[in-house]
Order: structure tokens, then C-alpha cells, then sequence
């Protein structure tokens, strides 16, 4: 999902309905086997990945034809955009029955379709489901990789040598490494986390480019907006069905096992539909909990073993101007101003559109950086130049610092 200012493009928690559906038409179309053909090249293939704005993005070839996957461990089935679909000639397996996928923003149709071959490096599906969605076109991706590619085979996924292998058995675990159990929930891994000494499961989320989401059953039945007073309250993310809000907040510590992560970035959710309003799980942890690890998902034995990266006390990037904004009508449009912060400072007001950044603008690559600027360190300068209601513009400069 994608994030600027704290914002990501959820890519989670299509399998909850999809799948669902997927079983109830036996998983097959006329013609195709009812479990797809797996192979792998030797007994394991690595593939080089970029990460970019904290998702796992590597080549992938659908029916011999090159396309981009997003490796995405919160969707609980592969898709196919429906872009992607109409330019490699993948059709649905039946058009007038449409199904519901359910993502962060809330719910959306989808499409069932096989595909004659998934391949990633040396792993290969075949004859495998695949749900046609749309995705944000600004997401830049074909494929989201999920369970179903997934749970065939033993995957690492390295953050810092930025590489993703595919295996046919577990390797051995490194020393110090923290093997936990996971239990899967609409095709999702979740763990037993603790925030604030406050346990729940958390589902484990390669295509959240945050750090902590906590879903709003949890955040009312814990009272935790009123624990956390110095809070954010903005659109953190748009994804399958729509934008969502949540509180910004700085917790005391995340703890997972034996490994105790000081003072993360998490976000309480305000929705009321949607992956983070659901009630099965507490939450989800997302880029940036999961990048200070080396990270190997067994879905056959049900267990993540999450080996240090060997990155220290590295702090939490979020948004320090204060600005929140929604990209629904494709510029970014301010939403929200939070008192006493740097945007609220300079003049900046709810219903202006931001059309440059740091002098770049919009429509030709500024909305990729207006994320990561609004993220910089404290006392880092952001030049922006703003588009009131009336059309006017302004140009202003603001400096981060810390909000929470």
C-alpha cells in the first residue's frame, strides 16, 4: 500500500471474502485441475527485489509474459490487476458473477481467472486461481503474491541484501533467531505480540509500508486513544476499497517474543469497515517492524522466524509536518492540519492541493516524494507549493520536528 505522509496503499486481507468464494466454485474452472502444478529449480531460487516506499517490489512472469509482482503476505489470495489482465490476455473464469475482495478502505468486486503459469525466478505455479482486482495505478505493480504463491514453498525475504528465496525446506535457523508459531486467519499469518504489555495477534503484513496498525475493536475495547493523548488523527492509507483514517501515536514498546522493539510509530484505526475494523485479529505489523529482520515464513510447519538485521535502536520515520492529505481525486489534496505543527505554522489550510514538492511537480514524480520528504528527519526543510479552492497559489516552507 502506498504511503506518503504515514500514508500506504494497504494491499491486505483480499483472502477473508475471496477465498471464501474460491471454495464454494471448488476452486476450479472447467478444464483446470483443482490444485495447481508446483515446481521449483533445485531446491531453491532467489530472487533480487526493490524496495520502494516499504514494498517488496520483483519481476514476475505471468504466462510466460513479464510483469511486476508486490510480495504481500496479507493477501490471502494472488491477484492480477484488472489492467494487468486485459494486457496478458488473462479473462475471467465466469465475468457476470463477480465476487468481494475485503481491503482496508472497505470492500470491492473481484473476479476469479486461472492462469496457465505464475513464475517467480525458478518457482513455478500452474494452473493456479488468481482474482482480478483494481489496484491503485499508482501502486505500480501487476501481481500481489500471496497465499496462494506463497504458502507453496519456505520464503526469506531478506530487507537488507534486498533479496526473496523460495525453498523446498526450512534452512537452519541462525543463532539468536526467534522462531514463533503462527496461526492463519483468512490465509494470514498472525503472531502473538505485545504493545504496551496489551497481547493480541498481529498479523504479518509485507505490503504495509507502516510499522504497527491496531484495528478498532482493539482500540476501543483498550481505550487506547485516551492512553495515548499526543496523537494524529489524518487519512493514513489508501488500498483495496477506499482511504483510511487512524490515530498516529509513538507506543512504549513492541514486544514479540524474546525481542523487544523501544518506542514504535502505530496506528489506531478509525474504521468502521473494512480489514481494520474487522475483529479476529488485534492488528498488523508492516515494513516497518518487519525490515529490521530477516524474515523466513513456513507455512507448512506454521512458523515465522524472524532473525535481527542488525540495525540497532534506528528510530521510526512518520509524518513530522503535521499535514494529512487525500489522493482520492488523484492530486493531493489537504484533509487535515494538526494544531501547533509545522504545516499548521506556515499557513497551511484543509482544501488545498499540493501541485509541487521540493519543486517537483505532482504528475511528474512528486507524489512518490511527497511520502518520504514529510517522513525526513527534524529540522529538515519541505517546499511546497499549494493550490487554494480559489485557485490561487502559494508557495511555502516548512521544517519538521517532532510530534509525538
Amino acid at each position: 500500500m502506498i504511503d506518503f505522509s504515514r500514508r500506504r496503499v494497504r494491499l491486505c486481507a483480499i483472502g477473508a471474502v475471496a477465498l471464501c468464494s474460491l471454495a464454494s466454485c471448488g476452486g476450479r474452472a472447467v478444464g483446470t485441475p483443482s490444485e495447481p502444478d508446483v515446481s521449483l529449480e533445485g531446491h531453491l531460487s532467489t530472487v533480487p527485489i526493490t524496495i520502494d516506499q516499504g514494498h517488496i517490489f520483483a519481476a514476475v512472469e505471468v504466462n510466460g509474459k513479464p510483469a511486476v509482482f508486490v510480495l504481500d503476505t496479507a493477501a490471502g489470495a494472488d491477484v492480477l490487476s484488472v489492467t494487468a489482465a486485459k494486457r496478458l490476455g488473462v479473462i475471467a473464469s465466469d465475468p457476470k458473477k463477480p465476487l468481494v475482495a475485503t481491503g482496508a478502505g472497505g470492500h470491492q468486486q473481484t473476479w476469479l481467472a486461472h492462469l496457465e503459469t505464475l513464475k517467480a525466478g525458478g518457482a513455478v505455479l500452474r494452473q493456479s486461481p488468481v482474482f482480478l482486482l483494481d489496484l491503485p495505478p499508482i501502486l505500480k505493480a501487476d501481481v500481489l503474491l500471496g497465499y496462494e504463491f506463497l504458502h507453496r514453498f519456505v520464503t526469506t525475504i531478506d530487507y537488507q541484501a534486498r533479496t526473496v528465496t523460495f525453498r523446498d525446506a526450512a534452512p537452519p535457523s541462525a543463532d539468536g533467531a526467534a522462531a514463533l508459531p503462527f496461526v492463519l486467519t483468512g490465509n494470514v499469518p498472525g503472531i502473538e505480540a505485545e504493545l504496551d504489555g496489551k497481547r493480541g495477534r498481529f498479523q504479518i503484513d509485507t505490503g504495509d509500508a507502516g510499522a504497527i496498525d491496531v484495528n478498532t475493536p482493539f482500540v476501543t475495547r483498550d481505550h487506547l486513544r485516551d492512553k495515548y493523548p499526543k496523537r494524529m488523527d489524518m487519512i493514513t492509507g489508501l488500498g483495496v476499497g477506499g482511504e483510511e483514517r487512524s490515530s498516529i501515536v509513538r507506543i512504549g514498546s513492541l514486544k514479540i517474543g524474546s525481542v523487544t522493539i523501544a518506542n514504535p510509530i502505530a496506528d489506531l484505526s478509525l474504521q468502521k469497515q473494512g480489514a481494520f475494523a474487522a475483529s479476529d485479529v488485534s492488528g498488523s505489523l508492516g515494513y516497518g517492524v518487519l525490515s529490521r529482520f530477516k524474515v523466513t515464513l513456513d507455512y507448512q510447519s506454521a512458523k515465522i522466524v524472524l532473525e535481527d538485521a542488525g540495525l540497532g535502536d534506528q528510530s521510526f520515520p512518520y509524518n513530522r509536518s503535521g499535514v494529512g492529505y487525500s489522493l482520492s481525486g488523484g492530486v493531493p489534496t489537504v484533509t487535515d492540519v494538526i494544531a501547533g505543527s509545522p504545516a499548521e505554522q506556515v499557513g497551511v489550510r484543509a482544501g488545498d492541493q499540493i501541485v509541487e514538492i521540493n519543486g517537483v511537480p505532482m504528475d511528474d514524480g512528486g507524489i512518490r516524494q511527497l511520502r518520504d520528504a514529510v517522513r525526513g528527519a527534524p529540522g529538515e526543510n519541505v517546499r511546497l507549493k499549494l493550490r487554494a479552492p480559489d485557485k490561487a497559489t502559494r508557495d511555502i516552507t516548512l521544517t519538521l520536528r517532532e510530534l509525538l
